[in-house]
């Protein structure tokens, strides 16, 4: 099964990449738009070597390199792995190179950012010459004047409850109000406005050299000098937009420029190259943009998604054959698309495959039982994994078994920083103290399951320790006596081998219980009131948190594992043998019965829904499972599910 390749479909796919090169050559820009599972980073690695094998020497002539970007720092890894070590092409994240183009240029940028706090000072002063209580009170100045001078005793009430909140207040700054949650509005815009007006006066005052890229937030903190994600984009359009001369060094110096999942991509960002293109052409330079992507895997609300293929100054390169899956799991993704990019296997033996739905009750039993038979009847093991898909990170922690250190951070962590600083399996992107847990707990690994330390330490770490006193200090470290994180940190510190004196150079750095209590308090910006809750932390069963480090380190260093979990969201460019897909009719809190609504009236659904089941469906290799829980379905939407999905004939609209 998906062995034997059609010789006319192999043929036909020769060709369209052939087009590829022909746009490389004329410097004609285009869009490659390709299914699920058709080869794009196939096509991408392709015309990326075409270009080194062709036009190596005059880059390196010209002093000129090649830009890829792309969105995750996963499909980097595996773009620069597909390509080999060259210093001429530079593959990043998007927002990796948008920073690169712009942070050289800090006065341009200082002026962007100080214009960009002015922009929101107006945005928040409207907001709080709109709100009811600040409408009522007679002295706004006063009212004004009083939350600045309790600035931090304000934030520390953020947490109480309404009643307490209320009284805490009058307390404070004898100031009563009715709705609590608009107060706390009001005290935010009016500290944030106070907090702007005094960035502007730095930057005014000449205090201000630099603002910086704050790459693990994804929320601004412009009165600090530093902004997220969004706001680099915006930035990186604004400065290439008002300096032509920018536009003119990025041309001469990048000629080839590839994005990777185009679908997703900013539109600031397409904006950008456009301003580029449109440069090029009218001082009669070349330069090109490839994109590759599939408006039905944008899965991001700010990606430009099927937009960029209506572009006149693009060529469009289809591509409908499908590398990844059998005709069963191809037959059921067709349906889902709206458009003319009906995909075909390139195989000639792709049937055999298998498509199922179950229905069930949601709870963690049921589900688990269901795991535990598919495992038993397709014999799913460390070789033969099942990748199982859920909506959402909460129900991950719940089924991998770390729902309780989920819930401490999520008291820690703002909810949307969340997905990135606990749950993302790029730990580069952990939050500073989720990262030093995971450190601990890759050394509590290495120990106990006897693993080679060079995981833990480089060489240099090593150097005047021999084998031998290497395994006499691991010989010595008793696990058996660690039941919470704080066993573990103090059973480290006590520790007084030079194998332990190195690991704590290098990751413990503290040498108390308490002092590492208040580090973590600091860097989680701990109030009074939630110490409690670091306490819990601390005393966290070693096992919970065991569980959480297995799924972080579940796609890469831990190979032990049957059962991997993934989001939906977070598979999208991978692809497994076995998928389980758990399904429930609700989108989130707020959007009710949207995935049952799916399946009965289709037309009537929304974009990022479709796309999202088109990514999750389209994972799956050989076989493809559903749990769909049972949210009161009647007899006719389960005939409807169940015919939508199990339904794979070719023909099936």
């Amino acid at each position: 099964m998906l062995k034997s390749l059609n010789k006319e479909a192999l043929q036909k796919e020769k060709e369209i990449q052939e087009n590829i090169y022909k746009c490389i050559e004329k410097f004609k820009s285009f869009v490659f738009y390709a299914g699920a599972g058709a080869g794009k980073t196939y096509a991408l690695k392709e015309s990326l070597r075409y270009l080194l094998k062709h036009k190596r020497e005059e880059l390196k002539r010209k002093n000129q390199k090649i830009i890829c970007i792309t969105y995750t720092n996963v499909a980097v890894n595996e773009i620069k792995r597909r390509i080999g070590n060259t210093e001429l092409v530079l593959v990043s994240t998007i927002h990796e190179r948008m920073w690169d183009f712009i942070k050289s240029y800090q006065t341009e940028l200082i002026l962007i950012h100080k214009e960009k706090l002015e922009k929101e000072i107006k945005n928040l002063q409207e907001k709080v010459e709109q709100d009811s209580f600040y409408n009522s009170y007679l002295n706004k100045d006063e009212l004004k004047q009083l939350i600045f001078e309790n600035v931090e005793e304000l934030k520390q009430l953020q947490s109480l409850k309404a009643k307490e909140y209320k009284n805490k207040v009058k307390e404070l700054i004898s100031v009563t109000f009715s709705n609590v949650g608009n107060f706390k509005k009001l005290v935010n815009n009016i500290i944030k406005i106070g907090k702007y007006k005094e960035a502007i006066k730095q930057i005014n005052n000449g205090e201000v050299k630099k603002v910086e890229y704050a790459m693990l937030y994804n929320s601004d903190r412009l009165e600090k000098m530093k902004f997220s994600h969004d706001t680099l984009l915006e930035y990186a359009l604004q400065m290439v937009k008002k300096y032509q001369n920018l536009q003119r060094i990025l041309v001469d110096k990048y000629p080839y420029i590839f994005v990777d999942e185009f679908q997703d991509t900013n539109e600031n960002v397409i904006k950008l190259l456009k301003l580029l293109f449109d440069y090029s052409k009218e001082k009669n330079k070349n330069f090109l943009i490839g994109y590759f992507g599939d408006a039905y895997q944008k899965i991001y609300s700010d990606g430009v998604g099927k937009e960029i293929i209506q572009e006149s100054y693009l060529q469009k390169i289809d591509k409908k054959f499908n590398r990844r899956s059998t005709n069963e799991i191809i037959y059921l993704i067709n349906k889902i698309r709206d458009d003319n990019l009906k995909q075909e296997s390139i195989y000639t033996d792709a049937n055999g495959g298998k498509v199922e739905i179950t229905f069930g009750s949601g709870e963690i039993k049921n589900v688990q039982e269901h795991i535990n038979s598919i495992c038993k009847n397709y014999n799913i093991h460390i070789e033969n994994k099942l990748h199982i898909l859920f909506l959402t990170n909460k129900l991950i922690a719940q089924f991998a078994g770390f729902e309780e250190f989920y819930s401490i951070l999520n008291d820690f962590i703002y909810y949307n920083d969340l997905t990135t600083q606990m749950m993302s399996k790029d730990t580069t992107k952990l939050h500073e103290i989720v990262l030093y847990i995971f450190h601990l707990l890759k050394i509590y690994d290495v120990i106990k399951n006897k693993k080679q330390v060079n995981e833990i330490l480089k060489k240099q770490d090593l150097k005047d320790i021999s084998l031998y006193q290497y395994k006499q200090d691991i010989s010595r470290f008793n696990l058996d006596n660690v039941r919470t994180f704080a066993d573990l940190f103090e059973l480290f510190i006590t520790h007084q081998t030079i194998l332990m004196q190195r690991i704590k150079k290098k990751y413990l750095k503290i040498d108390s219980l308490e002092e590492l209590i208040m580090y973590f308090a600091e860097k989680l910006s701990v109030a009074d009131e939630k110490l409690d809750t670091l306490e819990k932390l601390m005393n966290l069963d070693i096992n919970i948190l065991m569980n959480w480090y297995k799924y972080i380190t579940s796609t890469n260093e831990n190979k032990l594992q049957k059962l991997i979990y993934h989001t939906y969201h977070s598979t999208k460019g991978e692809e497994y043998d076995n998928v389980l897909i758990v399904m429930e009719n609700d989108f989130g809190k707020k959007r009710k019965n949207v995935i049952k609504n799916f399946f009965i009236n289709p037309n009537e659904c929304d974009e990022d829904i479709i796309n999202l089941l088109y990514v999750s469906f389209s994972r799956a290799k050989k076989n493809l499972f559903v749990y769909y829980i049972d949210d009161n379905l009647n007899e006719s939407e389960k005939l409807l599910i169940n015919n939508f999905i199990k339904n794979t004939k070719k023909d099936s609209k």
